[in-house]
């Protein structure tokens, strides 16, 4: 033995021909093989057999060490502690090459073989137990073995292995793309444009590494880049040129990272099926590390106990796949938790996702660790009072509140909902076969199929593979839900896997055969696979799933995702006119909503001056507004040319299909980051309102800005980039490194610094100069060395640095504290236990919210989901308190107790103290709750209402004559604002109940207008889904009306209830339906047409007399079974919806709807919820057909263009206006700035006011 571990051994073969050692070679490698089978010896993870190969060749100290990762700490660690532990455990003979070099990893994995070295520990010359010599790591070579599957090609191997060492000494650099070689195919597109201009900006030759397939060969050359005049010390030696060909690769990364994220889904959460495989330099990292196996099994067992604790507790079934996708994220997350027993972890997932259904309503802490108990330790009962149930009750919380910070809040799921239903409209399977699978891909032994069938491949794939398993015809599912068949046949065999252990779980109507026959489908399902996989017109998958002909749902999903994806092309504009532009197109975007970039147009130059093509993306409303914005700021000489208009851009968003997914991040950003005191102020947002949009948005959807940093740092793409991107995000289409130089003025070498200089530039933009100075320090050289004038670099650092964002409370305070009210009561078994933290945990509202919204915008082929939704893009969590915040006390929000220098605010002004004081209170509250984030959205519906409101009062001070003479804006919202904002309403209403949400309260306040004039419906924390035996059928109200009023109930008569209520809800009825939902949105609307509530009333008996006066009273031929209810009215009441209207509105404006929004309103307000018209079928009215066709005429869009701008400007002006506070804002400040001092000091009477203060408050409290 040559080894000190007695491990390592070595066999000499010798021959006088080569083709009889070839002979013997293969010989003595079957025999060592058999002889290896027969003592089952240990295994590497490529299949060949442990510390077992040839010998390739050898390589001296300093070839090997240039073949390491000698800069990865990761991997010094590894090795480290392996050289530790030689003296305390089993000696290794070999070093895992896998884990010290990049190179080795990659070379295993291409060409299919084990690579390995003796380790350094082991080597030496051992003689009858003797050590003979030592290493000597200066001068010992290094032995390189291999084993693969065909001997023949060991001299190969080694050839590549030893060509890589003679590379590096040259001083090639090889690039390790890692999981960033999904962007491999953009680099090499267009017959590789990319590394072909890398080599005229640098010189260096780039090319993909044909040995390993996942790195990139860098070749500096063998002469240097003189700066010349920028910097006469300075010279880019061949090294440095490959260095900074490798930054330049590694910015075109990210800005294809960034591009591809624009891209894809911006919602809050990460891409779990690419997010445990990648590992950027972010703010968190997922711990990519293999789990323990004995965590694994833990896990799979968890997955069998939460299937029997949702059918004991009689929860929706989904509720155990939620509970197990969130088990797995979390796994990947945090593969080993610490401090907690997986059946604390177990009932926590099981908790969280509880809370976040709403299908039913979810079980309180205390009432799931009584059903649960059992589960884990069977024959025991749950106890209450024992501290061991105390115990179990407040681990429970601590690892709810570990989940959610590990995986930083998300833990929404899709669910499988929406799969029911295209396999049911698709024609191909019938509701039970459908239900039959549900049950099984719902079952434990598929729950228990571990984390890559849930989080790699998803419920679509399992539902495809178990529909296999059950004898059902699977190539129908492959197009209707546009699937992969070979990663259906990947996920059948982990759902194999899974059965064969665990078996199934119950008896399965329409299977005949137990696990066996289940099974035995397995290779009918792989060889459907693979026939499909290889027919020629098979269609790859696409990020936007392809629609059957025969599912209603998904073509109207596929129409609502095409609604922000038209194109509107402005092309041949000059490179002069687009640098006018360009500078003024983040504030125009950013005031439409529209998203653009910029295009070179090779078929026409101009001079010295290139020609481009303005492609803006977005809605027809965004494009109008975005083209009239355009049109405004260019002078007569520099008219625009007429732009082309495309509905659906397809080869675009084909293109885009092809994208790699990149969402690796959350959205999760720090309430610090977050400024809300200013609003917008500093951001683009505050060139198209003014800073008062506080008041414009209200509390309900709070304006306040972020730091751009934090918000990549945190994955977040929505906006427009500070540099303008091009249709393929290679840096040689971007517009600003497309400078056009003067070939007889300037040399090669000028040429070349300027364009390092323009890269250093959007380098600058892009990551900013901290990370370029720290990051690239070859950029960074040509930035601060490179003959940049100081005015340069002043605009370089003066570019925008913060970015707007609206905020809402998560949950709304009025939500959270009423949450904490009934959490304070327990019932009569928790009463007597005072040690019991909680009952509900984090806020059930707040989960449920952010659930609904991540399904409704997951069914939305968009990357930007529902337009009538508001889209979280990210949630703020307020920091973690720190010592001093804890020492520190709060201070008080009382005048009595300001400060001393506050007594000086007698001589600020009164908008001044105002200001302080607003600012003081808010800064309390902002911090103290998480908030959702989303793009900026600055109006409310209740300001447009308040707004028309006022307008309307002001009109009636006007003679009739004149008010007839005047403009039609003064008491109602214009026809085509009128008509767009209806469309919205209905098409979310459509899409809510299409997926069984019933919004139950709808609220002004929770409808956010956003720039380009789209309404957002928002508040789902009210908002509930209806049960499965309720979806398809009328649900009658009196099931659920009140038999006998209460104290409370009679006090409720008498609060001030909701114009859109339906009056079945007035007349008693504790339901709420789809049919109250229609009610509310034509009261609404009825609101908006009117400009004042259609029915108003003090109390509920009230607004029920005014629903009767002009829907009618109860009757035998108007909702007889209303007679039932326990509020009976006095007098009867005919239906006459539209002379109602008549009566309302003025002849030409009633002329103007009647057949329209009129008609159409009149059909949403029937007494009987039966008569009233669905949803889906308002939308399919004449009046939303006509409203679609209008929509693509040049004239209508200007009309809309004109009415929302001039009403945004009423907005913006009405906000600001405070003309009517001045004096009691002014006499306010002076008097509580008075009060401010301390009431036991001697001072004179003459400034004491403390008694104006109460009698004005007396005189207040008189008057309430």
């Amino acid at each position: 033995s040559e080894s000190k571990s007695k491990h390592f051994a070595r066999i000499q073969l010798q021959g006088s021909l080569a083709s009889d050692l070839k002979t013997a070679k293969e010989h003595l490698w079957s025999v060592i093989i058999k002889v290896c089978d027969d003592c089952e010896a240990p295994k590497t993870a490529s299949g060949f057999y442990k510390d077992l190969g040839y010998l390739g060749g050898q390589l001296s100290p300093s070839q090997f060490q240039l073949l390491l990762n000698k800069n990865d700490s990761v991997n010094n660690r590894k090795i480290e502690q392996q050289s530790s532990s030689h003296h305390l455990h089993r000696q290794e003979a070999h070093e895992d090459l896998r884990q010290q070099s990049f190179f080795f990893a990659s070379f295993e994995s291409t060409h299919r073989c084990s690579i390995w070295v003796q380790s350094e520990t082991d080597m030496g010359r051992v003689e009858q137990n003797r050590v003979v010599s030592e290493y000597d790591s200066s001068v010992t070579p290094r032995m390189v073995y291999f084993a693969c599957d065909d001997i023949a090609t060991i001299p190969k191997l080694w050839t590549l292995v030893e060509q890589r060492a003679k590379d590096k000494a040259k001083g090639i650099r090889f690039f390790h793309l890692g999981p960033d070689r999904m962007y491999q195919q953009l680099m090499i597109q267009n017959s590789g444009r990319f590394f072909e201009y890398l080599k005229q900006v640098t010189g260096a030759l780039v090319s993909l590494d044909s040995i390993t397939g996942d790195h990139l060969r860098i070749d500096g050359g063998n002469a240097g880049i003189d700066l010349g005049d920028w910097n006469s010390e300075q010279i880019l030696t061949p090294s440095n040129i490959a260095c900074l060909a490798e930054e330049l690769i590694r910015i075109q990364i990210e800005i294809y990272r960034d591009h591809c994220i624009r891209q894809q889904k911006c919602m809050f959460g990460r891409d779990w099926s690419i997010a445990a495989a990648v590992n950027h330099n972010h703010q968190t990292k997922l711990d990519n590390s293999s789990p323990d196996p004995k965590s694994l099994r833990m896990t799979f067992k968890s997955c069998l106990e939460v299937a029997k604790i949702v059918h004991k507790a009689e929860m929706t079934p989904s509720v155990g796949a939620h509970a197990a996708v969130i088990m797995y994220r979390f796994l990947k997350a945090c593969p080993s938790p610490v401090g907690f027993k997986q059946r604390e972890v177990t009932t926590a997932c099981l908790f969280l996702a509880d809370k976040a259904e709403k299908a039913k309503k979810w079980k309180k802490l205390d009432a799931l660790l009584e059903i649960a108990y059992p589960v884990f330790f069977p024959g025991s009962k749950f106890h209450h009072q024992k501290q061991e149930a105390i115990n179990f009750h407040h681990k429970v919380l601590a690892a709810e509140t570990e989940i959610l910070s590990s995986l930083q809040y998300d833990i929404c799921w899709g669910g499988v909902e929406w799969i029911i239903r295209v396999a049911e409209e698709s024609g191909h399977m019938a509701q039970p076969q459908v239900q039959n699978v549900i049950d099984v891909v719902l079952s434990g032994p598929v729950l228990a199929a571990g984390a890559d069938l849930w989080l790699k491949y998803g419920t679509e794939y399992i539902f495809t593979a178990v529909a296999g398993f059950l004898d059902v015809d699977m190539e129908p599912l492959f197009e209707a839900l546009s699937l992969i068949p070979l990663k259906v046949s990947h996920a059948a065999q982990l759902i194999a896997d899974s059965v064969e252990a665990n078996g199934i779980s119950r008896k399965l109507s329409g299977f005949d055969g137990g696990k066996e026959a289940f099974l035995g489908n397995l290779k009918s399902i792989q060889r459907v696979c693979m026939v499909t996989m290889a027919q020629s017109n098979f269609r790859q998958q696409s990020s936007l799933p392809s629609v059957p002909k025969t599912s209603v749902t998904s073509m109207r999903y596929q129409l609502v995702g095409q609604l922000d994806m038209n194109h509107m092309i402005f092309q041949k504009i000059s490179s002069v006119l687009l640098n006018k532009l360009l500078p003024q197109m983040n504030a125009i975007c950013a005031e439409s909503q529209c998203r653009f970039y910029v295009s070179l147009n090779t078929d026409s130059v101009e001079g010295s001056h290139q020609i481009h093509d303005l492609v803006l993306m977005g809605s027809w409303r965004a494009l109008s507004i975005a083209s009239h914005l355009l049109a405004e700021r260019c002078a007569e000489n520099d008219s625009l040319p007429t732009p082309t208009t495309i509905s659906f851009f397809k080869d675009h968003v084909t293109a885009s299909h092809r994208l790699p997914c990149s969402k690796s991040q959350v959205g999760l950003l720090s309430m610090k980051d977050v400024s809300t005191l200013d609003g917008w102020e500093g951001t683009v947002q505050a060139t198209t309102t003014t800073a008062q949009t506080n008041k414009i948005g209200g509390k309900a959807c709070m304006a306040g800005r972020v730091p751009v940093h934090s918000l990549r740092t945190a994955g977040l793409r929505w906006w427009n980039q500070d540099f303008v991107s091009s249709p393929s995000a290679a840096l040689y289409e971007i517009p600003c490194l497309q400078e056009r130089h003067d070939e007889k003025s300037d040399s090669g070498d000028d040429t070349l610094l300027k364009k390092l200089r323009n890269l250093s530039k959007l380098a600058v933009s892009f990551l900013g100069k901290d990370a370029l100075n720290q990051d690239f320090p070859n950029l960074s050289l040509v930035l601060n060395n490179g003959g940049m004038s100081s005015k340069v670099a002043n605009e370089e650092q003066c570019s925008p640095s913060f970015w707007a964002v609206s905020m809402q409370r998560w949950p709304p305070e009025k939500i959270g504290n009423r949450e904490q009210r009934t959490n304070s009561k327990t019932d009569d078994v928790t009463s007597s236990i005072s040690s019991l933290p909680s009952l509900t945990g984090f806020s059930p509202s707040a989960l449920q919210e952010l659930q609904l919204l991540t399904q409704l915008h997951s069914r939305i082929p968009s990357p930007w989901g529902h337009p009538n939704f508001p889209l979280p893009i990210g949630v703020a969590v307020p920091p973690p308190p720190s010592k001093a915040d804890k020492s520190s006390t709060p201070a008080s929000s009382e005048f009595g107790k300001a400060k001393v220098e506050d007594m000086f605010s007698l001589f600020r002004s009164s908008e001044e103290n105002e200001r302080n004081a607003r600012k003081k209170k808010k800064r309390q509250d902002i911090a103290s709750g998480p908030h959702l984030v989303f793009s900026p959205t600055p109006f409310l519906l209740t300001r447009i209402l308040q707004l028309s409101s006022k307008k309307r009062r002001d009109a009636s001070t006007i003679s009739k004559e004149e008010s007839r003479k005047g403009d039609s804006s003064a008491h109602c919202i214009p026809s085509v604002l009128l008509a767009s904002w209806f469309h919205d309403l209905l098409s979310a209403l459509v899409h809510c109940h299409t997926n069984h949400v019933v919004l139950r309260s709808i609220q002004t306040d929770q409808l956010y207008i956003d720039h380009s004039g789209v309404i957002k419906l928002a508040g789902f924390y009210r908002a509930t889904v209806l049960p499965p035996q309720e979806r398809d059928t009328y649900v009658d109200p009196l099931q659920f009306c009140k038999s006998k009023k209460s104290k409370t109930d009679r006090q409720e008569d008498h609060e001030v209830p909701s114009p859109y209520a339906a009056p079945e809800i007035l007349l008693g009825s504790l339901k709420y339906t789809k049919e109250t939902d229609v009610w509310a949105i034509g009261s609404m609307v009825a609101h908006l047409l009117l400009g004042k509530p259609m029915f108003a009333g003090k109390e509920r008996s009230s607004l029920l007399v005014a629903v009767c006066k002009i829907v009618g009273s109860p009757s035998e031929y108007n909702y007889p079974d209303a007679v039932k209810f326990p509020i009976e009215l006095s007098k009867e009441y005919k239906r006459d919806v539209k002379r109602a209207f008549k009566r309302m509105m003025k002849p030409e404006d009633f002329t103007t709807h009647e057949k329209g929004a009129i008609d159409l309103i009149s059909k949403m307000l029937h007494l009987d919820p039966k008569k009233r018209i669905t949803a889906v079928d308002a939308l399919q009215h004449d009046f939303f057909q006509n409203y679609t066709e209008n929509c693509r005429d040049s004239t209508f869009q200007s009309q809309f263009v004109k009415e929302w701008l001039a009403l945004k400007r009423e907005l913006v002006l009405n906000g600001n206006d405070g003309s009517e506070k001045k004096r009691t804002l002014k006499r306010k400040a002076m008097l509580e700035a008075a009060a401010a001092a301390d009431p036991m000091a001697d001072s004179d009477d003459l400034y004491d006011m403390q008694d104006i203060l109460e009698s004005a408050s007396s005189k207040k409290r008189r008057r309430d």
